[in-house]
């Protein structure tokens, strides 16, 4: 398998054209690399994210133009953007969860084994 970080780091522009999504990880991981994103309207974008109409080919075309032609500008603003790391967030999340979800049993020795 390969990995997208080390990919994206030799990128200029993330581009997401979906016509419906979630919330994009990818989106999230290129704006914290500072990679620019250019992503579909579909649903709401981080900031930072340079939108066009979803489905609209032209508004895409003319979006993928204009990043382009003002890169450097589009880079500098991602990576003006504030980074705050979830890290520590998410792990307590899903410690919460995992306490949550997994029952206290006693783990049951395999058959035949003692």
């Amino acid at each position: 398998t390969t990995e997208l970080l080390p990919v994206m780091r030799r990128c200029d522009v993330l581009v997401r054209p979906t016509r419906s999504d979630g919330d994009s990880n990818s989106i999230r991981e290129a704006l914290q690399l500072g990679l620019p994103v250019i992503a579909s309207d579909c649903v709401t974008r981080p900031a930072g994210v340079a939108i066009f109409p979803s489905g609209n080919l032209a508004g895409l075309q003319n979006k993928i133009v204009d990043v382009l032609g003002d890169l450097r500008d589009f880079r500098d603003n991602v990576r003006s953007l504030p980074k705050t790391n979830n890290a520590e967030a998410i792990v307590a999340l899903f410690l919460e969860l995992l306490n949550r979800s997994v029952p206290s049993v006693p783990l049951r020795k395999p058959h035949g084994r003692q």
